[in-house]
């Protein structure tokens, strides 16, 4: 007759379990951010140290018409009849950059070429 208090060390991958148990699985460390300047800040998303908050996070972004979006608009309407569609496309717009945390304007993007910096770490 078996010992029920007798504990066999088996490994998980071997281990056969009754049916509707998992086995639990160890966390994984979430990886670290390595934050940059904010005036690197480009097209996307990219971790930085918001100055106003200081937590390390991902930039959340949206799209504004700027200057290269009026210029296309305008060429556009001109050949074409067509001057809206450049404010339907986020491609030809300028990427705003903010805090995900706090919500804090950090950079704007230009589609022109350049970033304007709101917000100096």
């Amino acid at each position: 007759m078996p010992n029920p208090q007798l504990q066999v060390n088996v490994h998980p991958q071997h281990a056969m379990y009754p049916q509707g148990v998992q086995m639990q699985q160890m966390p994984f460390a979430k990886p670290q951010l390595r934050a940059g300047p904010i005036g690197a800040l480009n097209r996307g998303p990219a971790p930085v140290c918001c100055p106003a908050c200081q937590v390390v996070g991902l930039t959340a972004i949206s799209y504004q018409s700027g200057e290269a979006t009026h210029l296309w608009a305008a060429l556009l309407c001109f050949c074409f009849c067509l001057g809206c569609i450049p404010y339907m496309i986020e491609t030809w717009k300028d990427v705003v950059h903010k805090c995900s945390n706090c919500g804090a304007m950090l950079a704007t993007w230009r589609k022109n070429g350049g970033i304007e910096v709101h917000m100096h770490g």
